[in-house]
């Protein structure tokens, strides 16, 4: 936050000139886990020459089995943060491995640690997923708000649960 802050104080200034790739992927990396890994896949997404660099490593062993590209959260889309930390638990090596190459994602590399908490937030966030999916279906008890408000009910326990049981996290 002190890096965000120096920068809107040096533009308004005119000092120099204020990076705002920086800006905002303090802001971001300040949210702990998710945030770090969503710089992360913004950095690998944003040029060709990244994502074809992530996907070669390990090229031997993609080869036996599908290779992907690691999934961009957004705001609009349900789910996204989710499918975004699922894809990068799956190529663990491959995103640790990749952020040792690039001198850009320093910041950004993601410690043990880090690695614990995205698995309990997925933990967290399976749930949520599941009840969209159930909403999703059409034709069956599980499309009706009943059911929603139930499964509402449901998440705001776990959440409450496990918020008690979380150590100090920005989450």
């Amino acid at each position: 936050m002190k890096e965000q802050e120096a920068a809107k104080e040096a533009a308004k200034a005119g000092k120099e000139k204020v990076n705002w790739m920086e800006i905002e992927t303090a802001k971001w990396r300040a949210l702990g886990a998710v945030g770090k890994l969503h710089n992360i896949v913004k950095w690998v997404r944003l040029k060709p020459h990244r994502r074809s660099a992530f996907l070669d490593l390990h090229l031997a062993e993609l080869q036996k089995e599908d290779a992907f590209m690691l999934r961009s959260d957004n705001d609009t889309r349900w789910n996204s943060t989710r499918n975004m930390i699922q894809s990068a638990l799956d190529q663990k090596e491959r995103v640790i491995e990749f952020c040792a190459m690039e001198s850009g994602l320093a910041k950004d590399a993601l410690t043990e640690q880090d690695w614990t908490d995205l698995k309990e937030i997925m933990e967290l966030l399976d749930p949520f997923h599941y009840l969209t999916l159930l909403g999703e279906k059409r034709g069956t008890q599980f499309g009706s708000v009943g059911s929603i408000l139930w499964g509402m009910d449901v998440l705001l326990d776990r959440l409450e649960k496990a918020r008690k049981m979380s150590r100090d996290t920005p989450f």
